[in-house]
């Protein structure tokens, strides 16, 4: 009978090192079809998905320079971690089983990171694609609630797979409350935040029933359902909400890095940029290795004119993950306010080699480096 327990229902969240390959060589860029465009994430996430079963390491690499293009997007970070596993699934057999030497090896490490800072970057990310690991697995699906729960998420059955996951959950509460998170990612896939909100917030209240050491071990953490819940906040528009939700994450745990990031962001819904500033300077020094933290410190600085010191967050941003993009064309931005228009033409061109086809600022990019070009002359 195949297992059916993916292992993190879900995610720790304490300071993480953030890393961007799961070994000190990096991965080769896959080559893509001919018309594909190769500065989009999603170029590779969609041939990282095709690619999963029949070549699990060409679909490591694609997921792996995904996440490099996008590193704001928990999508290629999670398919990364599953991708890892798919290389191979007798060590993943043993994953499962909490053998200790597999555990602790360092790149099984590595991937369980890059696994803990996609639900950092979306706590709700999608997950069906964990069901390729399963079903590589030996032996045959049960017919249980729970099993058909899954397969039915998989098979992008969504409201048959919310109705299962409810019904298992029901039949068993101790045992699978956990997976309350799942109902939560099913109801986030339809924009039902008030049910999703439900589940989470039925989460946190058992979790806070649970003995300290066995939520260690399960690798939880109740920062991290205050952090979930501040997003579903955010998203029914209840700003005063997510607030308490993020301040209530940092009594659990003050060096809970994305709820700092987070309360920057809303301080700077209210014009409050001292208290913006403050949050978002403790976010990156918590994270110092996080570029998406740098890129976001930047952009606030931008915003309230302080150029300078927008311009070595960028910097910073683009030492960590120097195939994103956007840190290019807002470093730009920041030259120009400082009248250095020979770096911001520089930046505009590096935006540029490496903006998607479709990048929204494409165009203002080109505008301005035309302006640049002109007025040199």
């Amino acid at each position: 009978m195949k297992p059916v327990v993916p292992l993190l229902a879900l995610c720790a969240g304490a300071a993480l090192v953030v890393t961007t390959a799961l070994s000190a060589q990096e991965p080769r860029r896959p080559k893509l079809d001919a018309k594909a465009d190769t500065n989009d994430w999603e170029s590779y996430y969609d041939y990282g998905v095709r690619t999963l079963q029949q070549a699990p390491p060409h679909a490591y690499a694609a997921f792996s320079w995904a996440a490099r293009l996008a590193p704001w997007s928990a999508d290629p970070l999670y398919a990364q971690w599953v991708a890892f596993h798919m290389r191979d699934i007798p060590r993943f057999r043993k994953y499962l089983e909490d053998d200790l030497k597999t555990r602790n090896a360092p790149d099984v490490r590595r991937a369980d990171s890059l696994l803990a800072v996609a639900y950092l970057r979306n706590p709700f990310v999608h997950r069906a694609l964990e069901m390729a690991l399963f079903d590589a697995l030996p032996g045959s699906w049960g017919g249980d609630t729970f099993t058909r729960a899954w397969i039915a998420y998989a098979n992008q059955k969504l409201d048959r797979a919310t109705e299962l996951f409810g019904r298992a959950i029901d039949d068993k509460p101790d045992r699978y409350y956990r997976y309350r998170h799942i109902r939560a990612v099913l109801f986030v896939a339809a924009k039902q935040y008030d049910s999703a909100l439900t589940q989470m917030t039925a989460l946190l209240a058992k979790a806070r029933q649970i003995d300290e050491k066995e939520l260690v071990r399960a690798y939880e953490s109740k920062a991290f359902y205050e952090y979930a819940i501040a997003r579903l906040e955010m998203a029914r528009g209840n700003r005063a909400g997510a607030q308490e939700a993020l301040e209530r994450a940092l009594v659990e745990d003050l060096t809970y890095g994305p709820a700092h990031l987070w309360l920057g962001a809303l301080a700077e819904t209210r014009s409050d940029t001292a208290k913006a500033f403050a949050s978002y300077a403790q976010a990156v020094d918590l994270a110092p290795e996080d570029a998406v933290y740098h890129y976001q410190y930047g952009v606030a600085l931008l915003k309230a004119a302080r150029a300078k010191e927008a311009v070595e967050q960028f910097d910073r941003a683009i030492a960590l993950e120097p195939y994103y993009a956007d840190s290019y064309v807002f470093k730009a931005s920041a030259h120009e306010l400082l009248g250095q228009t020979d770096l911001a033409r520089f930046a505009y061109h590096g935006y540029l080699a490496r903006a998607a086809r479709n990048a929204p600022n494409r165009s203002l990019a080109t505008r301005r480096l035309a302006a640049l070009d002109g007025a040199a002359r």
